[in-house]
């Protein structure tokens, strides 16, 4: 099974339920998808990829985005066709992005408007890549605003049925000394995530996973897809330099579940610890797990 067709799934049996919501506490923004919206905005998507782009079953799409409903989007339409979708680390530099299209030769390149200053100075030497989608504001006029992506009128069923050993993501590791070394997940490996998943945190479909960490990270994208699956929903943090944008967040949207990593973790403590968040103030009665990783942490 196509691992986009859960939300195809949710769609047709949850329509008005809030599938994604997206925050910005800087500014107060604050938007929303439920399961019928998303998935008609991944088959927008993806038939604007096919017919305007000529992604089909098997083609390389490179996705370089920092965290929004853009990104998820983007991503569920792109292996809807059956394509490869390719997520690179936000921390790569020009040379990083022109070595992962070496490898994965991609047709399109879907792109953030924040990305530009890395991209462009190798835009001339992706030579495998026939369109550039620029998702937000300064788009180039070489490139393809996303908003004409997202104004595609064509919203029927783009799914391509595939088997469970298709290949689904390319994801690059990084960290090392070495060059980012690229490794295959197929549609099989991440629905069984979402199961095992789903298995060791009990999740239902109230439930409600907060990320603001990378989802080109597995970390992120792993722990979000039995939320995924079952249909529940996922609140998008954009900003999370403030530990009050966290806890307000958790308790405003009543988040069951979220991925810290060590520093983050030590934010917040320092800003409990600090009295500038007071956790008095806020109902965080509906949050019931917290996963932590990435680096060593105590017991305690």
């Amino acid at each position: 099974m196509n691992y986009s067709k859960y939300a195809a799934i949710h769609a047709r049996h949850l329509p008005t339920k809030t599938c994604l919501i997206e925050r910005m506490p800087s500014t107060g923004e604050r938007r929303t998808l439920t399961w019928k919206a998303f998935n008609d905005a991944i088959n927008r998507c993806a038939n604007y990829l096919a017919g305007k782009c000529g992604v089909t079953d098997g083609s390389y799409v490179m996705h370089l985005q920092n965290n929004s409903l853009e990104w998820l989007i983007t991503y569920y339409a792109i292996i809807r066709l059956g394509a490869v979708v390719v997520p690179l680390n936000f921390r790569f530099e020009s040379s990083d992005v022109l070595y992962a299209a070496g490898v994965c030769k991609p047709q399109v390149f879907i792109l953030g408007s924040e990305f530009l200053k890395v991209v462009q100075p190798i835009q001339e030497k992706l030579d495998s890549v026939r369109h550039c989608i620029c998702v937000g504001d300064g788009v180039p006029e070489d490139m393809i605003g996303y908003q004409t992506v997202a104004a595609h009128d064509d919203l029927s069923d783009a799914m391509v049925d595939v088997d469970d050993q298709h290949d689904l993501a390319m994801m690059f590791t990084s960290g090392t000394t070495g060059q980012p070394k690229p490794v295959m997940h197929t549609h099989f490996s991440l629905k069984n995530t979402a199961i095992g998943n789903g298995m060791s945190y009990f999740v239902e479909k109230n439930d409600n996973y907060l990320f603001f960490l990378p989802l080109f990270h597995s970390g992120t994208m792993f722990l979000w897809a039995p939320f995924y699956a079952t249909g529940a929903t996922g609140t998008i943090l954009r900003e999370f330099n403030d530990a009050r944008y966290i806890i307000e967040t958790i308790a405003e949207e009543k988040c069951t579940d979220t991925l810290f990593v060590v520093p983050v973790a030590i934010m917040v403590l320092n800003a409990i610890d600090h009295g500038t968040v007071k956790l008095a103030d806020y109902d965080l009665s509906a949050w019931r797990y917290m996963e932590i990783g990435a680096q060593p942490s105590t017991d305690a």
